[in-house]
């Protein structure tokens, strides 16, 4: 009964969640799964994750143990009454505390469990917290069973002042830590308010062409850019200006955003960094044109080229490995091909436009040829779309400065053409000679609109079950 149980809970949870979860599996070659070394993803091993937990560092963090001691008593007495609910909980935190040793104890081992490549290990130390919660719980029922079962009044008051203060001892230091937190969000409230030079930047980006905004990374000098306690950089997206600082590292050219430090005109132009905020104390290249100077900070404008560039495909390879593309795609960064607007196409499986890729390639093709390519006109940017009008001299490669996914459709003059990913991981189209009004615009799959609708029927069938109680009479008889 309890594996059907289990069974149907896990078919339930993947039916209501599979509008996310089929189209996550269909396109996880797309996603990044390389750290370049400011994530550790290996984990601390047997002795690192145990060491921590024994410590009360995981639990309490530096507090007094008291939620590890429950949650060691509740291991005790699982283990005394084997129950239902401590198997449960048991097995739960075995499980998480064993995948969180990673790679450095389980080697090869963990290559075998699904999206191995995109978990940083260290974090599956949370889920043992389920296992944990129940495991506390058992704990307190622990100590509300010590006491001699006569002494019911004594039993109730003393197991009840025990967890009051075992709970004040844990509340507390939550207590200081949420008015430490108040008291730095206030602080970051009253430099925002006070920072005069900061309106001025914000107003002259508002007024700007569109561009993508560069102000430093958590890994460089935009901490030098402090207001409050919070940083420039967190405040852009908030504005909801374009930027570049990589907030996650599922996209695919997100490792290549750590490396940028102070971008060269180059790569201002291959990632469309059209403006950069700067303390005026970092020395800054020539291609920087001073807009807006303070005394915190420096607006500059760089010649980026907009949203779209033409150029040439340099040659063809098979869309490989995260960590082969990675590796070609900061090679060739390095090299002045982005420069020379030669870029690589990557062909994927069953591509049926294969031989269109190879007969466009152009390896001749030079920095000289590429202002003979053509003009583009008219860009307009929407957060899912882009579109100009685009004349091309000859047939050409089209290139859309925007992470490539299958969802992105481009259309030339009305007309679908095929996309497909060029380096660094942006979206690739061929443009026959001509004047054409390009389109390229973000659209959810269809089968990701009938698995929405599967979701809802399975949820409303999973509430008209538990309203009806159908639940009970199935297990009831399928037990009996």
């Amino acid at each position: 009964r309890l594996s059907a149980r289990f069974a149907s809970v896990a078919l339930i949870a993947a039916l209501i969640t599979a509008y996310q979860i089929v189209p996550f599996f269909q396109q996880l070659v797309y996603l990044n799964r390389v750290y370049p070394g400011h994530i550790p993803h290996d984990s601390f091993g047997v002795s690192g994750v145990l060491s921590n937990l024994l410590t009360g560092h995981v639990f309490d963090s530096h507090r007094l143990p008291v939620v590890t001691t429950l949650v060691l008593l509740g291991i005790l007495y699982s283990a005394v009454t084997r129950s239902a609910q401590a198997k449960i909980a048991l097995t739960v935190l075995a499980t998480y505390t064993v995948l969180a040793f990673g790679r450095a104890t389980l080697g090869s081992l963990f290559n075998l469990l699904p999206l191995s490549q995109l978990v940083p290990f260290q974090r599956l130390v949370s889920g043992g917290d389920f296992g944990a919660i129940l495991l506390a719980g058992l704990g307190g029922e622990l100590l509300w069973k010590w006491w001699p079962s006569n002494s019911s009044r004594i039993r109730a008051i003393a197991s009840v002042a025990v967890l009051l203060v075992l709970c004040t001892l844990a509340l507390a230091q939550r207590w200081t830590f949420y008015r430490t937190s108040t008291q730095q969000m206030k602080r970051s409230a009253l430099a925002l308010r006070d920072d005069r030079d900061l309106p001025t930047v914000m107003s002259a980006l508002r007024e700007a062409s569109p561009g993508r905004v560069y102000a430093g990374t958590r890994g460089n000098w935009g901490t030098w850019m402090a207001v409050g306690n919070v940083y420039l950089y967190d405040l852009l997206p908030i504005e909801r200006f374009a930027t570049v600082m990589p907030w996650q590292t599922l996209s695919l050219n997100a490792p290549l955003m750590w490396q940028l430090n102070i971008p060269s005109a180059k790569l201002c132009r291959l990632f469309n960094i059209r403006y950069v905020v700067a303390p005026p104390t970092l020395r800054t290249p020539s291609s920087y044109r001073p807009l807006v100077t303070t005394s915190h900070y420096n607006l500059y404008e760089v010649d980026s080229g907009g949203y779209m560039q033409l150029g040439q495909i340099a040659r063809v390879l098979p869309m490989a490995s995260n960590s082969d593309l990675y590796a070609r795609n900061r090679d060739w960064i390095a090299s002045q091909e982005p420069a020379e607007g030669r870029f690589i196409a990557f062909r994927p499986a069953g591509d049926q436009s294969d031989g269109d890729l190879e007969a466009a390639a152009n390896p001749s093709f030079s920095a000289e040829d590429a202002p003979q390519l053509g003009l583009i006109q008219d860009e307009v940017v929407t957060p899912d779309s882009l579109s100009a009008q685009v004349t091309a001299s000859s047939s050409t490669l089209l290139i859309l400065k925007v992470t490539y996914h299958p969802n992105w459709h481009v259309t030339v003059d009305g007309r679908e053409q095929h996309a497909f990913m060029v380096s660094p991981s942006f979206i690739g189209s061929l443009i026959a000679p001509g004047r054409h009004q390009v389109k390229a615009e973000y659209r959810s799959s269809e089968l990701k609109k009938w698995l929405l609708l599967l979701s809802c029927v399975t949820l409303a069938a999973t509430i008209g079950i538990w309203a009806f109680d159908l639940e009970h009479r199935f297990f009831g008889s399928f037990s009996a």
